[in-house]
Parts: structure tokens; C-alpha cells; sequence
């Protein structure tokens, strides 16, 4: 959130792994919250567990099952349900 109110700090930075893995690594959060980021933010959660980022800093995802993302960009997968 970029509320400050809400957010105790707000980065502008680029959204790839290599940045959030620079913001993980500096604010150690316990979980990652990817659903209210839209698709980006799914897409980036998938991202950092495959490169063992979240496992790394011991981030949990919360909020959506991290194979349930897989699943939903699986369009081939999808189209045969």
C-alpha cells in the first residue's frame, strides 16, 4: 500500500526480481501479500519462489496458494479443463 497512513515505507522502484529482492533482503517482511497487486504482483510472487528468493528470507505467500497462480497463467492447461 502507498497509503502512509497504512504503508510504513513506500518504494519507487522498478517492479523485477532483482529490486524486490534488494527490498526483501532490507525489510525482511514474514509474508507476501501478491493478490492486491494485481497480475504483476502474482506474476512477480511466482517469479521470486521458483528463484528460491522467498525461501532464501523465509517469506511466506498469504492469500493465494502459490500453485493456484501457476494454474491461472497456465493457459494451455486451462483451455483442456
Amino acid at each position: 500500500m502507498t497509503d502512509p497512513g497504512t504503508a510504513d515505507v513506500t518504494y519507487i522502484e522498478p517492479l523485477n526480481v532483482k529490486s524486490l529482492e534488494k527490498i526483501i533482503a532490507r525489510e525482511r517482511p514474514d509474508a507476501l501479500l501478491p493478490n492486491l497487486g494485481g497480475q504483476t504482483g502474482l506474476n512477480l510472487s511466482s517469479e521470486l519462489a521458483r528463484e528460491g528468493i522467498l525461501e532464501k528470507y523465509g517469506v511466506q505467500i498469504i492469500g493465494v496458494k502459490e500453485d493456484a497462480i501457476e494454474r491461472g497463467e497456465d493457459r494451455q492447461a486451462s483451455r483442456t479443463r
